[in-house]
Parts: C-alpha cells; sequence; structure tokens
C-alpha cells in the first residue's frame, strides 16, 4: 500500500509540474506580449501627441481648450494604471522549491500576473483602435482637403450636415433688408446688351449680362449650401433673365431672379404678397405686385419688404436651398424620368422645375454654366458691351464692362450681402458626391 500510495503521489507531483511549467510558459509569453504592449502604448502616446499637435494647427482659427492633450492614461479607468501592472520582482516567475512559498501562493501571484499582463493587453489594445481610427480619420480629412473640388465655392466655415426637410426652416436672418452703405450707382450713356420683353432678356449674351450683376450673391449661396459652381447665375438666366424684378411670362404669380410661385415660396417660408400660397395665383395678387412694382419705378429697394422674393438674398437663397433640400432626397427611379437614371443633382433639378420642364431645363442650365465656366461666354459679353459703351460713364468715371458688373455687384451689400455670409454653412448628404461627379463635366 506504501508502494501505491508514492507511485500516485509521485504521478500527481509530475502532472502538478507539468501544469506548473505549462503556466509558467504561458506567464513568460504573456510577459512578452506585455514588454510588446508596453512598447506600443509608448508609441500610441506620441501618436496621440503627435495627432493633437496637428488639430492644433489644422484649428487655428479654432479656441483651443485649456486642457492637456489626451493621452493613453485617458483610456484607463483606473487613474493610475501602473498600479494594476506587474512589478518587476514578480514579472519573473520562479519555480516553486518546498522553501516558505506554498504552491498554492505561487499560483495566486502567477494568477495577478497573469491577469495584471492581460489587463495591459486589452488596454494597449483600446489605445491602438483609437489610434487606427484618428489616423484613418485623418487621412479622410486630408483626402478630402486634396480633392475638395473645384465646383463648389471655397468657404472658412465648418458645414453642418442636415437631412433634407430642414432645408425648408433656414430662411436666413439677415441685419437688415436694405440698408445705404453703398451709394447708389449714377449711370451715364448706358447701352445694353440684348433686347427686353415681357419675358426677359434676348440673346444669351444680355442673359450672362444681367445675371452677372447678382454673382457675388450666388457665390455666397453656393458656398452656403455646397452647390456647383456657377449653378445659381445659370438658373437666374434660365428663369428672369437678370431682369430681377420681372413677372413671369404667364403673369400668374411667380416672381424672383428665380422664380417661385406662391405656394413653393411660402413652403420654403418666405413671405408673398398678400400672403399669396397660390400655384396660380387667381386672387389677383400677382397683378397687384406687377402693378406696385411699376409704381414705383422698378426700384428695387421700394418694393423688397412687400415680397421676399424680390429681395435679391431672399431669393436666390430660397433657391439654393430648395436645389440642397431635393438633392439630399433619394434620386428620382420612378414616373417618367426613371428611363433617364438621374443622379442626386439631376433629381434636384427635376424637382425644381417639374418633370414636364426637366429636359429643356437641364439642358440650358448645363448650357450656362459651361458657358460661365470657361469664360468664353463672359469675354464674348465683354467685348460686345465695351463697344457698345465706349462712352460709358460710372459714378463721374470713365465706366467698361468690369467696372459695371464690379459696382452693380457692391450694390447688393445694401441688401444684407454680408450679414448673409457670417451664417452657418451646410451640405446635403449628395453634395460632396455631386461636387466630385461634375467637377469637369461642366467645361
Amino acid at each position: 500500500m506504501d508502494k501505491n500510495f508514492g507511485e500516485n503521489l509521485e504521478r500527481r507531483t509530475d502532472k502538478f509540474d507539468e501544469k506548473l511549467m505549462y503556466l509558467i510558459t504561458e506567464q513568460i509569453k504573456l510577459q512578452k506580449e506585455y514588454e510588446d504592449q508596453l512598447e506600443i502604448i509608448e508609441k500610441g502616446k506620441q501618436e496621440l501627441l503627435k495627432i493633437a499637435e496637428s488639430a492644433v494647427i489644422e484649428n487655428h482659427s479654432t479656441e483651443i481648450e485649456k486642457r492637456e492633450p489626451m493621452v493613453y492614461d485617458d483610456f484607463f479607468e483606473d487613474k493610475n494604471p501602473e498600479q494594476n501592472l506587474p512589478n518587476e520582482a514578480g514579472i519573473q516567475p520562479k519555480v516553486p522549491n518546498g522553501g516558505n512559498e506554498s504552491r498554492r501562493k505561487f499560483l495566486k501571484n502567477l494568477g495577478k500576473i497573469v491577469l495584471g499582463t492581460g489587463a495591459t493587453a486589452i488596454a494597449g489594445k483600446k489605445v491602438i483602435n483609437y489610434i487606427e481610427k484618428k489616423s484613418e480619420n485623418k487621412k479622410e480629412i486630408e483626402a478630402e482637403k486634396k480633392d475638395s473640388g473645384p465646383e463648389v465655392i471655397e468657404v472658412n466655415h465648418k458645414r453642418e450636415i442636415i437631412p433634407w426637410y430642414k432645408y425648408k426652416d433656414l430662411t436666413p436672418k439677415l441685419e437688415f433688408r436694405y440698408k445705404s452703405i453703398i451709394p447708389e450707382l449714377k449711370i451715364e450713356g448706358l447701352k445694353m446688351v440684348g433686347k427686353t420683353s415681357a419675358n426677359g432678356a434676348s440673346g444669351i449674351e444680355g442673359k450672362i449680362l444681367r445675371s452677372l450683376r447678382f454673382q457675388n450673391v450666388a457665390n455666397a449661396v453656393e458656398g452656403k449650401y455646397n452647390l456647383p459652381k456657377n449653378l445659381i447665375v445659370a438658373m437666374i438666366m434660365q428663369e428672369s433673365t437678370g431682369m430681377d424684378l420681372l413677372p413671369n411670362g404667364a403673369d400668374d404669380g411667380g416672381f424672383g431672379l428665380c422664380h417661385m410661385q406662391g405656394d413653393i415660396a411660402r413652403e420654403f417660408h418666405l413671405k408673398t404678397y398678400g400672403n399669396c400660397n397660390e400655384r396660380r395665383c387667381k386672387n389677383g395678387h400677382a397683378i397687384k405686385l406687377r402693378n406696385l412694382i411699376e409704381e414705383n419705378n422698378h426700384d428695387r429697394k421700394l418694393v423688397v419688404d412687400k415680397d421676399d422674393r424680390l429681395h435679391p438674398i431672399l431669393n436666390l437663397d430660397a433657391a439654393g436651398r430648395m436645389i440642397a433640400c431635393y438633392m439630399a432626397q433619394p434620386p428620382i427611379t420612378g414616373g417618367k424620368l426613371a428611363p433617364l437614371h438621374l443622379d442626386a443633382l439631376q433629381s434636384a433639378v427635376a424637382r425644381y422645375s417639374g418633370a414636364k420642364n426637366y429636359k429643356d431645363y437641364w439642358k440650358n442650365v448645363s448650357a450656362n454654366i459651361k458657358l460661365l465656366n470657361n469664360k468664353k461666354g463672359v469675354e464674348k459679353v465683354r467685348k460686345i458691351f465695351n463697344a457698345k459703351n465706349e462712352k460709358l460713364i460710372i459714378n463721374g468715371g470713365p465706366g467698361n464692362f468690369d467696372i459695371y458688373i464690379k459696382k452693380s455687384e457692391e450694390q447688393n451689400i445694401n441688401y444684407g450681402l454680408e450679414s448673409y455670409k457670417k451664417g452657418k454653412y451646410y451640405e446635403s448628404s449628395n453634395s460632396k458626391k455631386m461636387a466630385k461627379k461634375y467637377k469637369n463635366s461642366f467645361k
């Protein structure tokens, strides 16, 4: 019996020693991982500091909070994570050989080492994941900077991404509707390009000339909503031909540089004359407003408080909001336009113009953008205008095409353009994609 007991004890001792050696081997592996994690954490700490420093540089215009940059310690629940780490003496396991330390105590201490090393590894993994995420975000930001697309106006504003339905509520709050800041133009001997009628200016040159007087407002709107460059001016050329107080040809209630009917203007929170809210005005508001404009000798500043559509900034901003709102919605896939496979921008224009008018409207607006972008159309207008206006006098001095356009644009400051630029800036969910897609399409 003593012999059997001795053999059993020996076998159990051997098994225990095998398990112990296995644990020791695993602990040594974890020790190596622990040392590797410490190295990774240190690298992570340096990387985070670099990210924090670059963030300060890239956001130099933003007030930085007065606190230290986040380092890896912020990821630990324990304020002093080093207290949970094994000390140097504990890292080196020593196999018990019958000394004062019992096997149970040894295994308990060994377990603490294993758990401590594991906790450090988990914390290190958190740091690594955070660094990778920050690095990916940083790469995305750098990529956007490299390919922001020349089709949008450059602005130093942080954009806010909002759902499509919120664009309807973004009516600008201008500091004033009209204020005499820039003296009114005094022009002598002006000979405009293109004839005019109840339907607007004739000829592409006449449309370009009149529409460019509102280029700075259009640029501000395109910048505010991240729209393709020259889209708004192209729409002005198509809608009112640049004659800002001209009612639409049907005389059924459409007004503005970008013509808007009463119901759609009200939907986007513009004030209309007589609170007209009809698609086709049959209550006399349209005729009364046209008569009011004529009674005031087509003097814009005297009628802008009667109807927001007559205000150049409020009108063009609403047109920009409509395009941004419609572009943020899913592209059109059903109905008569389904076979055309419209993208987000084309769908926005279709919703703006109506399915019936879309093909001609998109064709004309696209052609207008190309003329404005490649400068050939503008250069032709410049030559024609200057040839017709050799004796032009503007504000007491010689005038030409460039002076006429510049001085006309300056008048828009009197309608609150500078306060408009100070407002928030937005982008629709599809605006970046469309800017990239149409980067070279309108040339």
